[in-house]
Parts: C-alpha cells; structure tokens; sequence
C-alpha cells in the first residue's frame, strides 16, 4: 500500500528478438497404404514468442486442421492422413504481442 493506495504489479516477459522466428524441419513423411493418404512429421524449433500455431491446409479439402501449442520454443509432432493427389501446406505461425 502506498498513501492508503493498492498497488498491484503485473509481470511481463522481454524477449530480445522482436520478431519471431521459425525453423522447421520435415522430418519423415510415411505413406498410409492402402489409404491415400500420408503423415508428415516435424520438429520445430522458434523465438521470440511463447506459443506456435500448427495448421494443415488441402487443395479441395473443405476443413482446415489447426493446433495451438503453449511450450515455447521447441514442438515435435506429426501433421495425419494428408491426402496424397493434391497439394497441402503446413503453416508454422508464432506471433509477439
């Protein structure tokens, strides 16, 4: 208390990057045979932020897979049953407040 006034403190986190940054690495990509389909296994490792966001997109497919992801700086983990014949992106997003 000061002068019969609350004070309350809020803490922050200073991170030195500004900008975030992404190293990803496919890993291993295994064929789901007999289905068409494959799994894609990746490491990532980031800074500058304390969260990642994980997001499978498919030509033609009519949903997007997303994961959210609270361990900072480093995830391993496998983007499932991508269908093989078309075109597919893994976005690996890390923001800064």
């Amino acid at each position: 208390m000061n002068n019969g006034n609350e004070i309350k403190a809020y803490p922050f986190k200073v991170y030195l990057e500004l900008k975030p940054k992404v190293q990803a690495k496919i890993i291993e990509v295994k064929d789901n045979s007999p289905y068409d389909s494959y799994d894609a296994f990746y490491e990532v490792t980031y800074t500058g932020s304390e969260s990642i966001m994980i997001s499978v997109e498919e030509e033609y497919g009519s949903r997007l897979k997303t994961w959210h992801i609270n361990e900072p700086f480093y995830v391993k983990g496998v983007a499932d049953h991508i269908t093989a014949p078309f075109y597919a992106w893994i976005d690996f997003i890390v923001e800064n407040k």
